[in-house]
C-alpha cells in the first residue's frame, strides 16, 4: 500500500482542453504546453490526452523534454521554447522537433545540423517585447527572419513572443501585442504561425490569440483570470498521503525541530509521510516590491506565529481542513486533529495535501484516472487520419 501518491485525472484534462479550443475557435491552433514533466502531472499521458482532445502542438522548454515525447511514440509538432545548445542541434533536426531562435548564431547552428542531416529545420522566431529572457529586440527581428527565409535547411514556420503583463495589467499586454505585430517583417510569403498569448493573456487580451495559442495551467485546472460564462476547468491534480501515527500531547508541552510548538491546549496530533522532499511546504517566496506588499507579509507572518487560522498552511481530511502544526520536515508533517476527533480519524486514512505541482518530483507515484475516457478519443483520433 502506497504512503504518498499523486492522482491524476486525464479525463478532466481532455475536459479542459477541449474548453480551451472551444474558446479559441476553429482557427485558432492550440499548443499544450507540457514543459516541466508537464506541470509535474506526467508529460507522456497528458501529451497523448491533449492531442486526442484537440491540440494541434505541444511546447517543451528543453530538449531532451522533447525526446521523451518521441521516445514514447508522439510524433505530433512539438516546439523547444528554451535555448538549445550546439551540440543539441543535430538531433533537434534529425527528431523533426521545431526550435525557437534568437540569434544569428543559433540560426546558423542550425543550419549547419540541417546541412549534416540532409533536411530543413523548422524555426520560429522569438521576440523580446518586454519579459527580458530569450528573445531579439523587435528592430532585429526583419533581419533574422529574411536570413532564416533565404536558408536552403531552415523553414521559418514562426514567429512568436511572451506577454510578461499579467491578467491585471490588460495595457501593457497590450503595448507589447503592439510592439510585436509592429515587428513583424514583409516577406514574399506570409508567416503561417504568429502566437503571443499563453493562459495569462488568453482571456485579458483574446486580440492576443492570433495564428496560435501557448496554454498550459489552463489545461490543468488553474486560470488567474475570471473565465467566461459557461467555460468550465475541472480540477486534475491532487497530492494523497496516508497518517502513518496519532499521538497525545498535553497543553504547554514543545514539539518540533528546536521544541519551536508550544501547544496552547491538549493537542492531538497526527503525522504524515510527506514533507519538503515531496514539495510540501516549498512555496517560493520573493523579496516585496512596495511598502505595502511588506507590511502585509509581516502582518501574514505574524498571525502566522500566533496560530491564526485564516493563514495556517492545511491539509484534507474527509474534505475537512487540518492545520499544519509547526514546521514541514524533510519527509514529514505533523497536523493537528484535534478539532476532529469526534470524526475519528486513524492511522491509514487518506490526506490531501495542496503544494505547487512542479515541485512534487518524479519519485511521487502518479495514479492516472480517466484512461479508458481517453483511450477512446485516441482511438477515434487515429481512426480520423
Amino acid at each position: 500500500m502506497a504512503e504518498t501518491w499523486v492522482e491524476v485525472n486525464l479525463a478532466n484534462i481532455a475536459h479542459n482542453t477541449r474548453a480551451v479550443k472551444d474558446l479559441i475557435g476553429p482557427d485558432t491552433q492550440l499548443m499544450a504546453v507540457v514543459k516541466a514533466n508537464a506541470y509535474g502531472h506526467g508529460a507522456v499521458p497528458v501529451a497523448r490526452t491533449v492531442l486526442a482532445s484537440g491540440a494541434d502542438w505541444l511546447g517543451v522548454f528543453k530538449p531532451e523534454e522533447a525526446v521523451q515525447l518521441r521516445a514514447a511514440g508522439i510524433m505530433a509538432p512539438i516546439l523547444v521554447m528554451g535555448a538549445f545548445a550546439p551540440d543539441e542541434a543535430e538531433a533537434v533536426v534529425e527528431m523533426d522537433l521545431t526550435v525557437a531562435v534568437s540569434t544569428p548564431q543559433q540560426a546558423q547552428s542550425l543550419e549547419q545540423a540541417a546541412a549534416r542531416v540532409g533536411k530543413q529545420a523548422r524555426v520560429h522566431l522569438e521576440v523580446d517585447t518586454g519579459l527580458g529572457r530569450y528573445g531579439m529586440k523587435p528592430a532585429e527581428l526583419p533581419a533574422l527572419a529574411e536570413r532564416v527565409d533565404n536558408s536552403n535547411y531552415l523553414f521559418l514556420e514562426g514567429v512568436f513572443t511572451h506577454l510578461s503583463a499579467g491578467p491585471t495589467n490588460k495595457q501593457a499586454a497590450q503595448r507589447q501585442l503592439a510592439a510585436f505585430l509592429a515587428s513583424l517583417p514583409e516577406l514574399d510569403r506570409p508567416i503561417p504561425l504568429r502566437h503571443a498569448a499563453s493562459s495569462g493573456s488568453l482571456l485579458s487580451v483574446p486580440e492576443a490569440r492570433l495564428d496560435m495559442v501557448r496554454i498550459g495551467t489552463m489545461l490543468y485546472g488553474q486560470s488567474h483570470h475570471q473565465i467566461p460564462s459557461g467555460m468550465e476547468l475541472k480540477p486534475v491534480f491532487e497530492l494523497c498521503t496516508r497518517i502513518t501515527h496519532i499521538t497525545s500531547y498535553r497543553k504547554g508541552e514543545r514539539i518540533g525541530y528546536g521544541n519551536g510548538v508550544r501547544l496552547r491546549r491538549d493537542t492531538r496530533v497526527a503525522v504524515v509521510p510527506v514533507g519538503c522532499a515531496e514539495g510540501f511546504g516549498m512555496e517560493p517566496s520573493r523579496a516585496p516590491e512596495t511598502m505595502l506588499e511588506l507590511l502585509r507579509n509581516c502582518a501574514k507572518q505574524f498571525l502566522r506565529y500566533i496560530g491564526h487560522g485564516r493563514v495556517t498552511e492545511k491539509a484534507i481530511w474527509n474534505s475537512r481542513p487540518v492545520p499544519v502544526l509547526g514546521r514541514v520536515g524533510m519527509q514529514h508533517t505533523t497536523l493537528d486533529i484535534t478539532d476532529l476527533m469526534h470524526a475519528g480519524p486513524q492511522v491509514g486514512d487518506i490526506v490531501m495535501l495542496p503544494v505547487r505541482r512542479v515541485l512534487v518530483g518524479p519519485h511521487v507515484p502518479r495514479c492516472f484516472f480517466g484512461e479508458e475516457v481517453v483511450t477512446q478519443q485516441v482511438r477515434e483520433h487515429e481512426l480520423a487520419k
